[in-house]
């Protein structure tokens, strides 16, 4: 696939988590008065892992086309989303267990790995060996 498929579909997958975990912290904000996001939250869930999923992949096929460079930056944002995002929803719930952000803190370890996929990727792209010179 082109560059641009796969950028479209990582910015997919990060819609739909996106997508799932604003609407977790919408209903908490809001004290569980939205009666559409309590009857739909396994729908919202499944938003989460699908996008999780699909960003795993889009990003894998992504990094395939760009350079080491392009690779460990992915890398580091990646790494550094769910931190982010733990950040911005702690004004709403702060760092509570039993609240959204316990989805948002089980969202760092497959973002962990794929930072580490990526990084491997990024160090097996440096590697070039010379077989002319010998």
């Amino acid at each position: 696939m082109k560059l641009r498929r796969w950028r479209l579909v990582t910015l997919l997958g990060a819609i739909l988590t996106t997508f799932g975990l604003v609407a977790f912290y919408v209903d908490v904000a809001a004290h569980f008065k939205f009666d559409f996001i309590e009857q739909h939250y396994t729908a919202f869930g499944v938003c989460i892992l699908l996008g999780t999923v699909i960003v795993f992949v889009g990003c894998i096929g992504w990094a395939k086309l760009r350079n080491s460079k392009v690779r460990a930056i992915m890398a580091a944002g990646i790494f550094a989303a769910p931190f982010f995002a733990l950040l911005i929803g702690s004004p709403v719930d702060g760092i509570n267990i039993h609240g959204p952000s316990a989805i948002t803190m089980m969202l760092v370890l497959p973002f962990s790995a794929l930072a580490l996929i990526l990084l491997i990727m990024a160090a097996a792209g440096k590697r070039r060996i010379d077989t002319l010179g010998q």
